[in-house]
């Protein structure tokens, strides 16, 4: 019986391995980007203006639905919100270093708080976001940075869970 258990098991790994490519950095780091079309090179966005977007479009088949309205001074302010999430979650590792729990806790309540906003201001983006990268639509340039910053908000997101957030 413990041999069929995990024969079975090892089948359901295959089958995610193989489903996923078998790619390791694709699992860590999500699908690989798409090339660009001939683009001139733009410099880099500064952290002093999160007003602009630096990823270009990502392409794929047409969407059967219109993307929400993804601004790009939305995305500065997703930004903002992450790296005050990350201040709160920062403070309560230090705490919970320095051996206060409760303080800790507070902390990283305080940084699920900001996150649950963070989710909030791009919870339609994010639903037409999902929808386009299983149905492989194309996605417009502020859409790609959804992407990466969903990215970051849910790794942020597990810590401060982890850590006590609730």
């Amino acid at each position: 019986m413990m041999i069929g258990i995990g024969g079975i098991a090892a089948v359901v790994v295959a089958v995610i391995l193989f489903s996923r490519g078998g790619n390791k950095d694709a699992v860590a780091h999500g699908p690989a980007p798409s090339p660009k079309t001939e683009q001139p090179a733009s410099p880099p966005a500064s952290k002093s203006a999160p007003a602009s977007v630096s990823s270009g479009p990502k392409a794929g088949k047409t969407p059967t639905k219109p993307p929400p309205v993804l601004a790009a001074d939305t995305l500065g302010k997703l930004r903002e919100l992450l790296a005050q999430a990350k201040v709160h979650y920062n403070a309560g590792v230090t705490a919970r270093t320095a051996g206060d729990n409760s303080g800790a806790r507070e902390h990283q309540a305080k940084a699920k708080v900001v996150l649950d906003q963070w989710k909030a201001l791009v919870q339609a983006p994010l639903d037409w976001q999902d929808e386009a990268s299983l149905d492989g639509w194309a996605m417009p340039g502020e859409y790609v940075e959804l992407e990466k910053a969903y990215g970051d908000y849910s790794k942020l997101l597990k810590q401060v869970r982890m850590g006590g957030g609730q």
